[in-house]
């Protein structure tokens, strides 16, 4: 062939340069149309390298975790329906912003809290019973065995955690998680073990109470599995094993009014004793328990859907009822919610992730809020952005001014009723 001689692609014939052009393709395009090739082909390797590195080893890694690690839970389906809007009464403000932390530092997780006579009582993490007296903090009785410290959870169940608080007739009634139901002089600090157990056995979580005219307590069981300190299995596990219990401290005997329930926790009496309300936390509600009239012994919602999971319950001045959510499920994205039908991804967080580690999922907002005595959430008061008082607990109303406690903070929240008013 000539130097002028070039091979044609597609019949492999031989043309002159100063033949048929449009059947004539120059060699120049061959590098062009390879370059293509290979980018295509990088492109390719890139993405499986992507899909390799952050879709399959981590899903591999997932399966084999899933496979190999003990899981602690068995998790089922918690149904909750869609969290309420965010609207009317449960308008978000900033008013909780506005609050006083008390003790800051200078006491942990006070729960439960009760006034008595220009006195202040509350329990705290270390398992003492602390009164608060003009600005001053003592202990007023220990029911554990010393030395314990506020971040030994795993000695709880020695050291003891007191709950709830209630007084009756000069003298402090303490639900402690571990140790069973006391009763306690305020003015010696003598305690007196009342309940340790129900039906011949030991309970495995004593929450909160609540005390009739008759000195008849009302008192819950959180769940039989699960202690205190592993409160976060409990609640993602979503086992219906939770009790309200009533005992009759004059003939010490103890009767379960309502078993199967959700992490059973906050109880509160009606005003005029009628019923009593129970709080089911996990599913976001609370329940009631009529003690007379013609529903005697049934059990209906008082009310559901919260806005949060409920803690204790308190009376308001209003003749109604204060709650404050341990764990809001706004505004925005709830990763409670998420998470509730979801137990497969329960089970899996369990096993790649510490107790401790879980424990720092709450949000730090907070939610206050008032029922009346219907059920109906009449006004609430927030904290989102700041996170003031984040894991609130109880909330109790002394004078025209609202305080709180949380199972967990190192402070104890005020906030007067009066400013709130008119801001």
């Amino acid at each position: 062939m000539g130097k002028d001689t070039v091979r044609h692609r597609s019949t492999g014939q031989s043309a002159s340069s100063g033949g048929d052009e449009k059947h004539t393709k120059n060699v120049a395009d061959e590098p062009e149309e390879e370059t293509g090739d290979a980018g295509w082909t990088t492109l390719i390797r890139v993405l499986a390298g992507i899909i390799v590195t952050f879709v399959f080893i981590p899903a591999l890694a997932l399966l084999l975790v899933s496979l190999t690690v003990p899981a602690p839970i068995n998790p089922v389906v918690i149904s909750v329906p869609e969290p309420p809007k965010m609207a009317g009464a449960l308008q978000v403000n900033d008013l909780l912003t506005r609050g006083e932390r008390l003790f800051e530092n200078e006491i942990m997780g006070p729960e439960s809290i009760v006034f008595h006579k220009g006195h202040m009582y509350t329990g705290t993490g270390d398992g003492n019973i602390v009164d608060i007296k003009d600005g001053k903090m003592s202990v007023l009785a220990t029911l554990g065995k010393p030395p314990c410290g506020v971040l030994q959870v795993e000695n709880e169940p020695n050291c003891g955690r007191p709950l709830g608080l209630r007084m009756r007739e000069g003298s402090l009634y303490v639900l402690d998680a571990y140790l069973g139901l006391f009763k306690i002089s305020v003015k010696t600090g003598k305690s007196q073990l009342l309940l340790s157990k129900i039906d011949g056995e030991k309970p495995t979580f004593l929450n909160n109470l609540d005390i009739d005219s008759k000195g008849i307590i009302y008192l819950t069981d959180t769940c039989a599995k699960w202690q205190r300190n592993q409160f976060f299995y409990s609640l993602f596990e979503g086992s219906g094993d939770g009790r309200l219990i009533r005992f009759d401290p004059h003939k010490n005997t103890t009767e379960v009014l309502i078993d199967g329930l959700h992490f059973a926790n906050g109880v509160q009496l009606s005003q005029d004793e009628a019923f009593v309300l129970v709080a089911e936390l996990a599913y976001a509600r609370i329940l009631r328990y009529y003690l007379k009239g013609p529903k005697q012994g049934q059990v209906d919602t008082f009310v559901e859907n919260l806005p949060g999971l409920p803690d204790n319950i308190r009376p308001s001045s209003g003749g109604g009822y204060w709650l404050c959510d341990a764990l809001p499920r706004g505004p925005g994205f709830s990763l409670f919610d998420f998470l509730a039908p979801r137990p497969l991804i329960r089970k899996l967080l369990t096993q790649l992730l510490s107790l401790e580690t879980m424990l720092k999922f709450g949000a730090p907002s907070t939610v206050v809020y008032e029922l009346n005595s219907q059920g109906e959430i009449i006004r609430s008061f927030w904290d989102v952005h700041q996170g003031r008082l984040g894991g609130c607990s109880e909330v109790n109303e002394h004078d025209g001014v609202l305080y709180t406690g949380s199972f967990h903070s190192p402070f104890i929240g005020k906030f007067d009723l009066k400013k709130m008013k008119k801001a």
